[in-house]
């Protein structure tokens, strides 16, 4: 199989989970790449200033945000943009804001590059993660889709 295939594999079987389903995966292997991060860094903050940048870049993969990406994600939009963002708000700002949320991705795959050189499977582990956030709303889009190929090489 080729690579390209066993990704949109993956994709496909994490669209078709159940919520309950879905959120103990995430819960679960969220808890244990926080852990292992705090492991490789000193410092919390840097852990959470990565995660929130990795995070962040998931969920405006593809350049919209969808009402399920939008809900879970309103502390990131608030923290990123300064202020409260509506939800056509921040669509608008994605549209218009396009070389900024292309650099965001691109500084999230040197982030996730990073930790891939000190563990390939921690890299393999926060992939998963950003795959799951690209799929809350039940849809992995073919933007987020290449994006997360990107990510994965």
């Amino acid at each position: 199989y080729s690579y390209d295939f066993l990704v949109n594999e993956l994709c496909n079987e994490v669209e078709a989970l159940d919520p309950i389903t879905y959120d103990r995966i995430f819960q679960e292997k969220s808890i244990e790449v926080v852990s292992k991060l705090l492991k490789i860094k000193s410092s919390e903050e840097e852990v959470l200033q990565d995660l929130y940048i990795i995070i962040l870049a998931s969920t405006m993969a593809d350049g919209k945000v969808t009402m399920e990406e939008y809900l879970p994600s309103q502390k990131l939009f608030k923290s990123f943009f300064g202020e409260t963002i509506t939800f056509e708000k921040i669509n608008k700002y994605l549209k218009s804001m396009k070389k900024e949320t292309n650099e965001l991705k691109d500084l999230a795959d040197k982030i996730v590059d990073g930790y891939g050189e000190l563990d390939s499977g921690l890299k393999t582990d926060i992939c998963f993660i950003c795959l799951l956030i690209c799929a809350v709303d039940g849809d992995i889009s073919i933007k987020e889709r290449k994006w997360l190929k990107k990510l994965l090489a």
